[in-house]
């Protein structure tokens, strides 16, 4: 509605010919009343014959009141409240109120409902929609979202109650005035990266049947000015059949994506002047608007207010790169800052993807597929370092360039590799601990002459004295470990300090995790004398042929440290290439040519076990030692095939995770009588009660396929864990992949003669 008053009371009209000639003898009539009355009066006449506009200030932060084609683009279920009172010194002033709902149904589609509702002294104006809208992706990160809405309007006019000075004015003659037609909205909304362009009209639709209702464009451009503040310059014209051309223009500054405030200019003279909130589950906006023209000579200021609430708001998925990643791993010393030349070795889930070999520059280039990785570089001289690196949120092919600083081994260095975990108040050391152990074991081993104190620390739980021997059991426990992998014992020195040297405060459970570790320090570089170690290859001679590497294969059970007799396989490109079964006291030989191969351990009631080997650089006619270190099948053991993968927020499987499940499927069939407990596990990203309700239904679907693929569904137990038992820390990238698994833990290995197994656990419970 445009209306533009002069201070001689002159009006000017911009509807269609039914508004004109009732404004003549209306303008007559009331010339002997108020002014405000005539305003009043004249907003009724329009507002009976002319479509009211849907008019927002706020939409620069809630698209979704005028374009049906930002329904669900905040993702999950929402519900909004808008409270808009225009010219609220102006008794016939439109108060508006908009309810909306909308909740999205999958990735790309969403419906919603709009309830509008314009009351303006004796007329009301009410308008509901049904929206829905559909967004296609394409692959240059544009999106572009059609939205579509039906729904009706009505309009009423009722006088009753009311007492004309001219009872024969033909306005009142209207009082019975219900009007009721059918009502349709469309909209396009598209972005590419910080760009957004809207096209909407929120109606369309004039007397039910012609199309020519309002139009509104806006266009916005996010611009970073820096680590927390993001500014939004954006420009909106609105148009109307009868109505002159109407612009906006805001500009917008957003701070930590919670904090904002706008300032605006309207084409008629008037200043807006916005602000809000945004928090996890709830946004809150007010806007005041400083009434500009002629119009400010009758009305005064506008407020509007937006309330916000969103339930199980759904986060937007990372784009992952599909082609190979350039990764550049580039290693400085972390103190001289001088190139590292290290080898580089890519891991998932165990399995070895990609090596490389640093040069000059401490720089190791590989092409990978997109995924997460566990990632070990090594150098002679230096700690091993071992970490996880994301390639899953990159926008394009570009160079990622990962840094490392390795710390050099001198007298007097500090150092971990990873974090040792033990089980509660015990010294003994969780399986998830060995891989970090490994690689000081190497490094000690390469060093011969490096002497190490194994230094156990602990939280202020229990009393000093409890501490204090716990933590010297603990340094005890890792110095036997080492010692069982090769290293020289007169290498090694055990030391316990209790909760006497805290790094972080134990006022917090975060500090208290920290103060729990075991730290190496490097005492001497240079031992006189060191005893040599243990011979590990039997006794018996061997010729090497001179062409081949003699494998020495030492199989140990992981857990007892005891010697396993089974089946070694080295495979190349899945065929057999040797082969030998391990004695009495776990060795076998055998010769192999230069190469990259796999090897496979089987022996019954142990875990199979596949292993990546790597005799490229091995010389000729040399001999090479191969550990291999299977896992027993016994009750309350944690089995880990592998990182199960699902569709986020969804339990549909990825193809990946099936090749890791038929491998499990194949265990599980081989021990019917053992029952497996299938765990899921969330991070702490979403409800208590939403992580719950998604690990039970991917255990679910782990159990379904396993039963899918022969496994008897007897022997299956699901268990929902949701985000209780976090392995990891969640307030990283890192620590959420960890913690978001599916665990097969052993309930029992004789599912028949164990009582407790019929009184304890139910399959698919």
């Amino acid at each position: 509605m445009q209306i533009i008053a002069s201070k001689k009371v002159s009006f000017y009209y911009s509807g269609n010919k039914k508004i004109k000639e009732m404004v003549n003898p209306l303008k007559i009539k009331m010339m002997k009343t108020k002014i405000k009355m005539i305003i009043i009066l004249t907003f009724i006449v329009q507002s009976i014959f002319a479509q009211q506009p849907i008019t927002h200030n706020l939409y620069t932060t809630h698209n979704f009141l005028l374009n049906p084609a930002a329904t669900g683009s905040r993702g999950g279920t929402a519900l909004l409240f808008d409270v808009y009172n225009q010219w609220t010194s102006f008794a016939a002033a439109p108060k508006i109120l908009t309810l909306g709902f909308e909740t999205q149904l999958k990735k790309n589609s969403a419906v919603g409902l709009t309830i509008y509702n314009d009351q303006r002294s004796y007329f009301t104006h009410m308008l509901a929609l049904f929206n829905y809208s559909y967004k296609v992706n394409f692959k240059n990160d544009a999106n572009l979202a059609f939205g579509l809405g039906l729904g009706v309007v009505n309009d009423k006019l009722d006088f009753t109650g009311v007492n004309p000075e001219d009872p024969t004015d033909p306005l009142y003659n209207t009082t019975d005035y219900n009007k009721t037609n059918f009502e349709a909205a469309a909209g396009l909304l598209f972005d590419y990266k910080n760009l957004r362009l809207s096209l909407s009209s929120p109606m369309l639709l004039v007397d039910g049947t012609n199309f020519m209702g309002q139009y509104n464009a806006i266009g916005l451009y996010d611009i970073k000015a820096g680590d927390k503040l993001v500014l939004t310059p954006s420009v909106m014209v609105r148009t109307f059949p009868g109505l002159i051309l109407q612009q906006d223009y805001n500009l917008m500054g957003t701070i930590n994506e919670k904090y904002w405030l706008q300032f605006g200019y309207r084409s008629n003279k008037s200043l807006l002047f916005s602000g809000g909130l945004n928090f996890n589950m709830l946004t809150l906006g007010y806007c005041y608007e400083a009434s500009g023209g002629e119009i400010e000579n009758f009305a005064s200021s506008g407020h509007e207010v937006i309330l916000g609430i969103y339930l199980n708001k759904k986060k937007e998925e990372p784009k992952v790169h599909t082609g190979k990643v350039h990764v550049a791993v580039q290693m400085l010393d972390s103190k001289t800052k001088a190139p590292v030349a290290a080898a580089i070795k890519f891991k998932q889930n165990g399995i070895l993807k990609y090596t490389g070999q640093g040069d000059d520059h401490g720089t190791c280039n590989l092409m990978a597929d997109p995924g997460i990785y566990q990632v070990s570089a090594k150098a002679k001289g230096y700690v091993p370092i071992r970490e996880n690196i994301e390639l899953i949120k990159l926008d394009k092919a570009a160079v990622y360039t990962y840094n490392l600083a390795p710390v050099k081994l001198n007298k007097g260095v500090e150092f971990r590799v990873g974090n040792i975990l033990f089980e509660t108040n015990s010294d003994k050391i969780l399986t998830e601990s060995y891989t970090y152990l490994d690689d000081i074991a190497e490094a000690l081993i390469e060093n011969p002459k490096m002497i190490v104190e194994v230094g156990g620390h602990t939280d202020n739980t229990g009393t000093p004295d409890f501490n204090m021997d716990l933590s010297g059991k603990r340094s005890a426990s890792v110095v036997d470990y080492l010692v069982s992998k090769g290293v020289n014992p007169d290498q090694l020195v055990a030391k316990g300090y209790g909760d006497t040297k805290p790094e972080a405060s134990n006022e917090t459970e975060a500090g208290k995790r920290q103060n729990r570790r075991v730290v190496f320090r490097v005492l001497e570089m240079d031992k006189t004398a060191i005893k040599p170690k243990a011979k590990t290859e039997p006794e018996k001679k061997v010729d090497v042929n001179a062409n081949q590497i003699d494998v020495i294969t030492n199989v140990t059970d992981q857990k007892y440290n005891s010697p396993v007799k089974g089946t070694v396989t080295i495979k190349q490109n899945e065929n057999v290439k040797s082969s030998c079964i391990s004695d009495n006291k776990g060795m076998c030989n055998f010769f192999i040519d230069q190469g990259q191969y796999t090897v496979e351990f089987k022996s019954p009631g142990y875990l199979p076990l596949t292993q990546l080997v790597d005799l490229s650089a091995i010389p000729k006619g040399s001999k090479y030692k191969l550990k291999l270190a299977p896992v027993k099948l016994e009750k309350d053991l944690v089995v880990n095939f592998g990182h199960i993968n699902f569709r986020t927020n969804e339990d549909v499987l990825l193809p990946d995770s099936k090749v890791i499940l038929d491998h499990a499927a194949e265990v599980f069939k081989e021990y019917p009588k053992m029952i497996i407990e299938v765990g899921g596990h969330t991070d702490n990203q979403a409800s208590l009660k939403y992580n719950l309700t998604l690990s039970k239904k991917r255990t679910v679907s782990v159990a379904n396929y396993l039963i899918s693929k022969g496994v008897d569904k007897k022997q299956l137990v699901t268990h929902a864990y949701g985000l209780l038992h976090p392995i990891a820390d969640n307030n990283t990238p890192e620590g959420r992949s960890q913690n978001r698994r599916v665990m097969f833990k052993i309930l029992t290995m004789n599912s028949i003669d164990d009582p407790i197994n019929e009184k304890t656990y139910e399959p698919g419970q």
